[in-house]
């Protein structure tokens, strides 16, 4: 994983992705 404000950033992209 990458830090912490990179997490945020590949879960929003995660979420995106599951709407």
């Amino acid at each position: 994983n990458k830090c912490g404000g990179f997490a945020a950033y590949e879960l929003s992209r995660s979420y995106a992705w599951l709407e």
